[in-house]
């Protein structure tokens, strides 16, 4: 085969919640790479907020904010966020909504210090603050600017006005969960960040592998030919998906990566 081209969802796939990273998977992507695979992070989080543990694993490149900013080789290819005059204005209409908001940026987080910060919130910024990323910018600061942001409806909140208003500038993504959406800049997916990173590499679909466990992994999953769940996915996402390798703890990666012919 030629070159081959392979992204990775982190959370559930290269590392779970406590931070592990599977031994099989850390001697499978060096195993990948020796080969001349490229290997590639696809991730909905910011460049800045990936756990240092999955970016001493030493990949290729990174397609971070689904598909808003992309690193190849240690250089940005591309890196498109929100304006600071859009930034204070969604934040305005999100507070006048009622929803509570937290705006994600390449160095930490901001947040919406004018009632009490939610408890689900805080135990992001806690997250985010082991990271060593800054967390107590404040919406009103006049730098204040972010590459994607979250909201989470209360009982009192009218989202319908607010996506409302939104849906001109970004595509919202259902999480599925707390009552959870994900907003990223309009025309910008995990999807949109292969197709670019496809082109800019000419390499051909079909020496494209993406691997993931989770529904907002269907973009990357349905966007190459060799599509790759982990046994822990929901049906919905290995529904979609050509191969269902093992569990996260019982050599998935590496399995998968055997399966493919692509290490030995």
């Amino acid at each position: 085969m030629e070159k081959a081209l392979l992204f990775f969802d982190i959370d559930g796939t290269i590392i779970d919640s406590d931070g592990l990273i599977p031994a099989s998977t850390i001697r499978a992507l060096k195993a990948v790479q020796q080969t001349g695979a490229l290997c590639f992070v696809n991730t909905g989080r910011p460049f800045g907020h990936i756990d240092r543990r999955v970016r001493a694993l030493g990949f290729d490149g990174y397609v971070c904010s689904c598909g808003q900013h992309i690193e190849f080789e240690g250089k940005t290819i591309l890196h498109e966020g929100f304006s600071i005059e859009e930034s204070h204005e969604i934040a305005a209409l999100s507070r006048h909504c009622g929803l509570d908001s937290l705006y994600e940026s390449e160095n930490g987080l901001w947040l919406d210090f004018s009632g009490p910060v939610p408890q689900l919130i805080r135990s992001d910024r806690d997250r985010f603050d082991s990271y060593g990323l800054i967390t107590h910018g404040s919406v009103t600061d006049s730098s204040f600017r972010f590459d994607k942001f979250c909201v989470f409806e209360t009982d009192h909140s009218d989202l319908k006005t607010f996506l409302g208003f939104i849906k001109e500038k970004c595509t919202v993504i259902d999480r599925g969960r707390d009552h959870f959406y994900e907003c990223i800049r309009k025309g910008y997916s995990k999807q949109t960040g292969i197709l670019y990173v496809r082109s800019m590499l000419n390499i051909p679909a079909e020496n494209c592998f993406a691997f993931g466990d989770g529904p907002n992994d269907l973009p990357m999953l349905q966007s190459v030919l060799h599509s790759v769940a982990m046994a822990e996915a929901p049906d919905s996402v290995k529904a979609v998906c050509e191969y269902v390798t093992s569990g996260f703890y019982d050599d998935g990666i590496e399995k998968a990566l055997l399966h493919y012919g692509l290490i030995r």
